[in-house]
């Protein structure tokens, strides 16, 4: 399984250490946004939401693989992709 650790830039320590059950790989990047952590799976294609305060996921599948490139302040999370499909994703 993968972790999301989350360390303590002040102390210089792992601060937690959050499981992150059927989650293979995801980027180098994680997202912090309205108290849920952000990232992108590569092994599943999909966006994953983690509660900071739960620690429950949710995942949202990907259209179209790509980079995560961030959270915007009105919520969205975007993804830079080489392809889009409209017909995959209206389906």
């Amino acid at each position: 399984g993968s972790y999301l650790v989350l360390y303590d830039l002040e102390k210089l320590e792992v601060a937690k250490v959050i499981p992150l059950p059927g989650v293979v790989a995801f980027v180098d990047t994680v997202y912090y946004w309205n108290g849920k952590y952000v990232f992108l799976s590569w092994a599943t294609s999909e966006v994953g939401i983690l509660d900071a305060e739960t620690g429950k996921i949710k995942m949202l599948s990907v259209v179209q693989p790509g980079l995560g490139l961030g959270v915007t302040k009105a919520g969205y999370f975007y993804v830079v992709s080489n392809g889009y499909d409209r017909e995959k994703d209206m389906g």
